[in-house]
């Protein structure tokens, strides 16, 4: 493994690979999130802006898989980052990754979601007359994984629970987070059209036949940036 520079990232994942690969040819790039924020109506408020949190950012990273400098196939790097892109199952906590390295957000954790693939590709042949890579450029698609932290109301079970609508929720968006089906919230309300909730608005929702609380690693809409201009 060559020393660790300016030119390499080292990608350290939770299933416990260890990769480093050359930095690509172009900087990586921040292509969304950092802010989240929804509207709320108040008295002598109307439109105030209300701050929920940090939204996970998204990024893309070029990367550069080498073995040219030491004459050897990257073929296990890519596989092994390959691998970094899948979840165990259905129910399982996603690999996350470590990134070491010149990024423009320090000590994240990240998820992959994508790898494009480029054509800087330099192919060799083994004795057998096989094909395999020395070098291949890629673009890593993240996502920073944040853990949700799920407010955790003191509600029995069998009673109803205030809501404030956010920006960009739908009945059947929050029907979903509460564990409780579209027409039931609907009847609760005496709503007839999901399609007219708004943010700000208040909701009583039914208890839910699977448990008291909202499900975790439901994701809030994004509605704004860092500045608080419509995406």
């Amino acid at each position: 493994m060559p020393p660790l520079g300016k030119n390499y990232y080292m990608l350290r994942a939770s299933n416990g690979a260890n990769i480093t690969v050359l930095r690509g040819m172009s900087a990586p790039q921040i292509t969304g999130g950092g802010a989240r924020w929804t509207t709320i109506q108040r008295p002598r408020r109307v439109g105030q802006i209300q701050w929920d949190g940090d939204d996970p950012y998204t990024m893309d990273v070029p990367i550069l898989f080498d073995g040219w400098s030491q004459g050897r196939s990257v073929e296990r790097d890519i596989q092994w980052v390959n691998q970094m892109m899948h979840s165990p199952g259905d129910w399982v906590a996603p690999v996350t990754i470590r990134i070491t390295g010149a990024l423009p957000v320090k000590g994240g954790v990240w998820v992959i979601t994508g790898i494009d693939y480029g054509d800087m590709a330099i192919w060799d042949a083994d004795r057998h007359g096989k094909g395999f890579r020395l070098r291949q450029d890629a673009t890593l698609h993240l996502l920073q994984y944040l853990p949700e932290t799920v407010l955790q109301f003191s509600r029995k079970p069998g009673t109803t629970t205030p809501y404030v609508v956010r920006s960009g929720e739908t009945i059947a968006s929050i029907a979903a987070k509460w564990r409780v089906t579209p027409a039931e919230l609907r009847k609760k309300n005496g709503i007839r059209d999901g399609k007219t909730i708004k943010a700000g608005q208040h909701l009583l929702v039914p208890p839910s036949l699977w448990g008291p609380y909202p499900m975790t690693g439901t994701a809030a809409a994004s509605t704004g940036d860092s500045t608080g201009k419509k995406q």
